[in-house]
């Protein structure tokens, strides 16, 4: 399964600590008998995670990607949604090297 996002954050302080893991495979490539590839490598190449519309963290990835990556970013006074226990939503795109786009709205209440 490709494309399930967890996201998770905490306050410290008035800055929001966030924790991102997005599942995609690590696909290896296949080479044959004679050398050749069969199959390329599949991996996460960019991400785009953005709040209320506006991109708060963004990162572009080398071969050396793991599979189901796990990123770590914090937002400096991202500012608390209006309103007790109102959650933030998050858009999280990416994009693999074959050229695949995808992207997961997720909310979250810290």
């Amino acid at each position: 399964m490709s494309g399930a996002v967890r996201l998770k954050a905490s306050w410290q302080g008035d800055a929001l600590a966030c924790r991102l893991m997005i599942r995609h495979p690590m696909q290896v490539p296949v080479i044959d008998r004679d050398g050749q590839t069969v199959e390329g490598a599949r991996v996460i190449q960019r991400i785009t995670v953005s709040l209320a519309g506006r991109t708060v963290f963004n990162a572009r990835m080398q071969t050396g990607i793991a599979e189901n990556p796990f990123f770590a970013f914090t937002l400096p006074d991202p500012g608390r949604p209006a309103g007790v226990n109102k959650p933030f939503k998050f858009r999280i795109d990416w994009v693999d090297n074959d050229g695949v786009a995808q992207f997961r709205e997720v909310e979250i209440t810290p």
